[in-house]
């Protein structure tokens, strides 16, 4: 009987933590898809300059909340930088962030 308690339990917490892990996945997506509106209102002639400016903070805001949850579940080490670390051929590590590159 316990180990269909401790079963049930280790069930619950991987179906949780993929809901986590998808809403996460569609806040990033609405994030894209905000970014992605403002740059084709930027090609329009007659967008208004309100139309055009993307948000900065609430785009970085988003991403450092997608990391912390990240963190939270072991992903990434840190929750207080964009990016991810990727080795290299010398044993080291750098952190890849794309953040920058959409400004």
């Amino acid at each position: 009987m316990q180990s269909l308690k401790l079963l049930s339990f280790v069930s619950q917490i991987i179906s949780d933590t993929y809901k986590a892990l998808m809403e996460i996945r569609e806040l990033i997506s609405e994030c894209n898809q905000y970014i992605l509106r403002k740059r084709q209102a930027k090609t329009l002639a007659a967008a208004s300059e309100t139309e055009t400016v993307l948000n900065r903070l609430l785009i970085k805001n988003v991403a450092l909340y997608a990391m912390s949850i990240l963190s939270v579940f072991g992903v990434v080490e840190s929750d207080q930088t964009v990016g991810f670390r990727v080795g290299n051929a010398d044993g080291g590590s750098a952190n890849v962030c794309y953040f920058n590159q959409i400004f």
